[in-house]
């Protein structure tokens, strides 16, 4: 559209001046070719980190970027922006795109080489896009199937985002600190089922066999169902962690810190994958569990072939833990839950309820007489017949009063005062006017002898 307006334009001038047509067509022509040009080509290979993509090649390994020219046609590019143009110059070479130029239509990224590994970067996150047997999102050995662009940015937000949304608790475990639950680590069943509220946004790791619905954990037998419930009522993130005998909670804490999984930096994609044994890639499928929570929740397991140096390598990693680990789930706050959570204030007052608060008071500080009106008439002030009568209890009275108005009563009727008293003023206004136009028409015409009534 603005191109051809710029022709159009330049169509208008150049009936005025041939030079200046001349040199218009030709600035459309540059501006032309600019934009067909492929944009962002430039990258440095120091930006990519593949060392969690276990290449054979390690560092020699050649980075090709991908993308999108105007005609809807992949292009790869050096790291110093030249195009590649012979498919030998691609052999072994690991593919990279960026998030904003993975096509809408998925089905494109077919015409992509499938011998070369794909990637999708989204910031200074690196995922990997698997392509067969069918389209996925890797996140080291944690993958999700996708089916549509919106499904692949859905998995790249959650991958992406933090494991856990609050203080992590192992629930059984045993902390020194027994009378403040925020130097604590682990938090008993117990107090998980009476006092929830206590535990809003925080996360809570249980390991356990699962059966018929339950999980056994901390001595007792804790319905799934009735956890995930809790936690979507009282937005607490739930990990569950199913083994097939019980397992001691010290131990699921050691394996926690042995990932990282306590530092503030650990993605959800380093999460579940660093749980599984070299080797293994595991599928999770994403869905909405409850009404404000979504539901990260493992696939049946398909286990890969293991060669000797992972099993080596698993054993050289806490082996112990790594095998009772049959599947893994999160249930967490959704995307607009976890936004709306952060923007509160403390004791869960809302963001907006500040805003609201703020925007009010200005208004209300403008009509202050109209407010203080209004609120005498409601709760008047104490009838004194001597000053000497105040007694401290109506010192308290009245500052309980005053403190109510500024936070209770000027947040509600300020808005509609500040109103009122702008009509009046727009009333008064016109009703002056009025009076005004009157008496000049009633002078000006001598109506009544409204001139000599007006002589001295």
């Amino acid at each position: 559209m603005t191109l051809r307006f710029l022709i159009v334009f330049a169509l208008i001038l150049g009936s005025f001046s041939p030079q200046l047509e001349a040199g218009i067509f030709s600035s459309i022509a540059k501006l032309g070719k600019k934009a067909e040009a492929p944009t962002n080509t430039t990258w440095k290979a120091g930006d990519i980190d593949l060392k969690h993509l276990d290449l054979p090649d390690g560092e020699s390994t050649k980075l090709v970027k991908v993308t999108l020219n105007a005609n809807k046609e992949w292009q790869f590019f050096n790291p110093d922006g030249t195009p590649i143009v012979k498919s030998d110059a691609m052999k072994n070479a690991v593919l990279f795109i960026e998030r904003a130029q993975v096509p809408r239509d998925l089905s494109k990224l077919g015409s992509i080489p499938k011998n070369n590994r794909l990637l999708v970067r989204d910031g200074e996150t690196i995922f990997e896009l698997g392509r067969s047997p069918s389209l996925s999102l890797n996140a080291g050995q944690a993958s999700i199937p996708i089916r549509s662009h919106q499904q692949l940015s859905n998995a790249i937000n959650h991958f992406k985002g933090p494991w856990k949304s609050g203080p992590i608790r192992v629930l059984g475990l045993k902390d020194q600190a027994k009378n403040s639950l925020s130097l604590r680590t682990g938090v008993d069943a117990q107090r998980l089922l009476t006092n929830p509220a206590q535990l809003k946004e925080q996360t809570i790791v249980l390991a356990g066999p699962i059966k018929d619905g339950k999980i056994k954990v901390d001595g007792q037998n804790l319905s799934l169902n009735s956890l995930r419930t809790m936690s979507d009522e009282h937005d607490i993130s739930l990990v569950v962690l199913e083994t097939p005998r019980t397992v001691s909670p010290k131990r699921v804490a050691n394996r926690l810190r042995d990932i990282g999984a306590f530092d503030g930096d650990v993605s959800t994609g380093q999460f579940l994958s660093k749980l599984q044994p070299p080797g293994n890639t595991v599928q999770y499928q994403v869905s909405q569990s409850g009404r404000t929570q979504v539901a990260i929740s493992q696939l049946p397991r398909h286990t890969n072939v293991v060669t000797q140096s992972s099993k080596e390598s698993a054993l050289l990693q806490n082996l112990a833990i790594q095998t009772v680990i049959r599947s893994a789930s999160i249930y967490r706050p959704n995307s607009e839950r976890q936004k709306e959570l952060d923007q509160q204030l403390p004791f869960g007052i809302p963001s907006w309820a500040l805003g609201f608060f703020i925007v009010s008071l200005m208004p209300a500080f403008w009509a202050w007489k109209e407010c203080k009106w209004v609120w005498n008439k409601v709760w008047p002030h104490p009838v004194l017949l001597h000053p000497d009568d105040a007694t401290p209890w109506h010192s308290i009275v009245g500052a309980l009063r005053f403190l109510i108005f500024l936070c209770v009563v000027l947040p509600i009727i300020g808005i509609w005062a500040a109103a009122f008293k702008l009509l009046k003023m727009v009333f008064d206004a016109i009703r002056y006017i009025v009076e005004r136009c009157d008496t000049f028409i009633r002078w000006f015409f001598d109506i009544g002898g409204y001139r000599k009534s007006k002589k001295p």
